[in-house]
């Protein structure tokens, strides 16, 4: 299983994050780490952490 999770650096995301990765996933994290610290997501296997933000654009 692939998933993604956008604030995985943060609180709630890194114990999402923690949750898939025991369930057998490969997750990518998607965050601007404005509240999450990179730390909490260095030494985790399974994982890949995308720092940027997510922009909704309406005309």
């Amino acid at each position: 299983m692939k998933a993604i999770v956008t604030g995985g650096a943060g609180f709630i995301g890194s114990h999402l994050v923690d949750k898939l990765i025991s369930k057998g996933a490969t997750v990518l994290a998607v965050d601007n780490l404005v509240s999450g610290i990179l730390q909490m997501c260095l030494q985790k296997l399974f994982f890949t952490i995308w720092m940027s933000e997510v922009l909704i654009l309406r005309n």
